[in-house]
């Protein structure tokens, strides 16, 4: 299930905690406004986990520490302003994404995934299920 324009976030409870942090976009996105900037959109969601003035889903206060880690996802086409964006960015191992490693602010990553990649990658993870099931997997993962 993909819900767009809404942060959220899960954690573990462990020393150090860990922030999972997924931001969608839509799949054949090619323009953005310059206030429109992912990985600032990220990096504000992180400011405001910091705080310490967020609630989780049952109300309580969300506590992080210094050394909690946000591993964070933007999920989107890497083409456009998105390409511009993040051409300065290192590559993933595989050469399909790209990640950012933030110096000052926060511990952690930004991990940019393109949405080809990602459901490639589902569908390669998936294909014997759906092989044994007898059903085709291909559209369970074209975006429509």
């Amino acid at each position: 299930m993909l819900i767009f324009d809404y942060v959220h976030g899960l954690r573990q409870v462990e020393e150090p905690s860990k922030v999972l942090l997924i931001e969608f976009k839509r799949p054949g996105r090619t323009s953005y406004a310059d206030d429109e900037n992912p990985q600032l959109q990220v990096e504000k969601y992180v400011r405001e986990l910091q705080t310490g003035n967020m609630r989780d889903m049952k109300g309580r206060p969300i506590k992080l520490d210094d050394r909690t880690v946000f591993n964070c996802f933007i999920v989107a086409d890497i083409v456009g302003k998105l390409d511009e964006w993040t051409f300065t960015w290192q590559r993933t191992a595989d050469g399909r994404g790209r990640v950012y490693l933030p110096r000052d602010g926060f511990r952690g990553s930004i991990e940019l995934v393109g949405w080809d990649a990602m459901l490639a990658d589902a569908r390669g993870r998936n294909q014997a299920f759906f092989d044994r099931a007898g059903i085709s997997g291909t559209s369970y993962f074209s975006p429509s």
